[in-house]
């Protein structure tokens, strides 16, 4: 995880937001497979764009987005973390 997203919820406050909360969720194993399985096809929708630009390296991100579906079908996931954090202005700075 980036530290800038571990430090969220500290420069909410030192931005003077106040009742700063953090939610921070790893996923159960089968919502993490879904996750998964949906984030797939986002490879293939970013080589298709890239395939105008450039030939070669399209056919490359193909190679691993094939090998990253055997690696799937293998049991290997991409998974992160989510977090999502809230603050409430202050009355006093409006």
């Amino acid at each position: 995880m980036a530290p800038w997203v571990k430090n969220l919820p500290r420069d909410f406050e030192e931005e003077g937001l106040e009742d700063v909360v953090a939610d921070w969720k790893t996923g159960s194993h089968h919502t993490l497979m879904a996750m998964h399985w949906c984030n797939m096809p986002l490879y293939e929708m970013i080589e298709n764009q890239l395939r105008a630009a450039n030939d070669e390296k399209a056919n490359l991100f193909r190679r691993l987005s094939e090998g990253s579906i055997q690696e799937s079908l293998a049991g290997a996931m991409y998974v992160f973390d989510r977090v999502v954090v809230v603050g409430r202005k202050s009355r006093e700075t409006g």
